[in-house]
């Protein structure tokens, strides 16, 4: 990389990473930069650090030196190593500076290490939830179940509250089911009446003709025409020929 270049570079690199975070790491350029951010394993002869705005990277030979920053709780582990076995209080203000950090399974593990050492030790009690009876120390959530208590998220409710809660909780669930209920019917109406009109939109089909005859049915035809029709009337059938004296009428055979 030429020396224009990596001026340009470094740079650049300055006003990108004033904002960087303390804990960052640092290398060392040849001249005297220093870049600050996270330092990434580089392939062949080249140097990565990522930045906050994106990563820039560095040839080999004009890095002088990194140095790796060591995290709080990277700290914080190393001054728990080199605790004494019987150091109490510096195990307490150890899991105070645990606790700060969100490190609470480490904080946890210093104040049963305090029990271990001195079972009656009352703030490490305390803190890991334990509370003192006629019985000696108990658990807070086992003593607060015996009670009664239910416990919601991070909250324990009481007997009365939670029974209230469940009430609250039914009255909820039945008045989803009838709006449901009510909802359902209404569809099902919604559909009968869609089904109603569309029969009434359609063309009555034309009944069976039956042909009339006088005397046969009466007055009244089992089939009627459609409206603004009518029906022809069928000729009655033609009289038998007359007999006479059980012979047919001989006039009858002309017409």
């Amino acid at each position: 990389m030429n020396p224009v270049a990596t001026t340009w570079l470094v740079a650049t690199a300055f006003l990108l990473l004033r904002a960087s975070e303390a804990q960052a790491d640092k290398v060392h350029l040849v001249g005297g930069s220093v870049i600050e951010g996270k330092v990434v394993v580089g392939s062949g002869d080249k140097v990565t650090v990522e930045l906050a705005a994106g990563t820039v990277s560095f040839e080999a030979r004009s890095v002088l030196r990194i140095e790796r920053a060591i995290s709080p709780l990277e700290r914080l582990n190393a001054r728990r190593a080199a605790l004494p076995p019987h150091a109490i209080p510096e195990r307490l203000a150890l899991a105070d500076e645990y606790r700060s950090e969100g490190a609470l399974r480490e904080e946890r593990q210093l104040l049963q290490e305090i029990l271990a050492l001195d079972t009656n030790h009352e703030q490490a009690r305390q803190r890991l939830g334990f509370v003192r009876t006629e019985r000696g120390w108990v658990d807070s959530a086992e003593q607060l179940r015996a009670q009664g208590f239910v416990k919601r998220g991070d909250s324990w409710l009481s007997p009365a509250q939670a029974g209230a809660e469940a009430t609250a909780e039914l009255t909820r669930q039945t008045a989803e089911l009838a709006r449901q209920k009510a909802e359902l019917e209404l569809q099902a109406r919604r559909a009968e009446l869609a089904s109603a009109q569309l029969k009434s939109q359609q063309q009555p089909e034309p009944s069976s003709y039956y042909p009339y005859y006088p005397g046969l049915f009466g007055a009244v035809r089992p089939g009627q025409p459609p409206p603004g029709a009518s029906w022809p009337t069928p000729s009655p059938p033609a009289a038998p020929p007359p007999f006479i004296n059980g012979a047919r009428d001989p006039r009858s055979y002309f017409p």
